[in-house]
């Protein structure tokens, strides 16, 4: 009777993937058996319940704490994390939720809309500098147009040994909607996205002082599209955490040409 009870799986289901997760690898739900009284799903880092014909109860508790930065950052915004708990005898009774709090969160974002990268680190350091972060983890996303300066000038990791400082746990720090107009005019419209890649890299080599001949001009901005090509490559559906990262650093081993120092 067990056997019929409960069938385990570490996978996303199609029809269950949250939106954030759209291209996310999965299976169609008609992949697993039916029958079943309980569908225990691991994988997805989100807690949801679903019942469906044939299919009477699917679950994912979701992660207990984080993996991701994306993970964290939903914790921050109140998704709550925990682990289910399965009453049954010769049928399923009953599946709770069950929340666990590892820590505090603090969410922070900052817009540099209208501001210069001195003016917008200088005001945003001040703000951070207010934040009660003892013993708290802290997401801290920094977006919008600087009016002048680099990007650079924001830097993540002041950010963070600041704030680490204060005595927060760890900060996580999201730069990725950051801009500024002084660059804007190497945008590229038009074109597929490699071919754009390309033309940005090969435009801004010359910025990067470096005395290896081998990391400058046409051969350096190759190279740099061929490291982002390995770095992209997401983790496989049956591949392990620890066997995805040491296939990434194979990869990018060779294509550095450095395997006789890794050897």
């Amino acid at each position: 009777m067990f056997l019929r009870l409960r069938f385990n799986l570490h996978s996303a289901i199609s029809e269950l993937k949250p939106e954030f997760l759209a291209e996310m690898e999965a299976i169609p739900l008609s992949f697993l058996p039916k029958g079943f009284e309980y569908y225990a799903g691991g994988h997805i880092h989100q807690y949801c319940e679903a019942d469906f014909p044939n299919y009477e109860r699917i679950a994912y508790p979701g992660t207990l704490f984080a993996g991701y930065p994306r993970d964290f950052e939903q914790s921050a915004k109140g998704v709550k994390r925990g682990f289910l708990i399965v009453h049954f005898d010769d049928k399923v009774k009953d599946v709770r939720f069950h929340e666990v709090k590892v820590c505090d969160y603090i969410h922070f974002e900052y817009d540099v809309s209208n501001k210069n990268s001195v003016q917008a680190r200088a005001d945003l350091l001040e703000k951070l500098g207010k934040l009660d972060v003892q013993g708290k983890l802290l997401i801290v996303k920094v977006k919008g147009e600087l009016s002048g300066g680099k990007t650079s000038d924001i830097s993540a990791s002041e950010i963070r040994s600041r704030l680490i400082e204060k005595g927060a746990i760890n900060v996580i720090v999201n730069r990725y909607g950051l801009t500024s107009k002084e660059y804007a005019a190497i945008k590229v419209m038009g074109e597929d996205i490699q071919t754009i890649e390309n033309r940005l890299l090969r435009e801004n080599i010359g910025k990067v002082k470096v005395s290896n001949e081998e990391l400058k001009g046409e051969k350096g901005a190759k190279l740099a599209s061929d490291l982002l090509r390995i770095l992209r490559q997401e983790q496989k559906l049956s591949e392990s955490k620890k066997d995805y990262i040491e296939r990434i650093q194979k990869m990018a081993v060779e294509i550095l040409g450095l395997e006789e120092v890794f050897k």
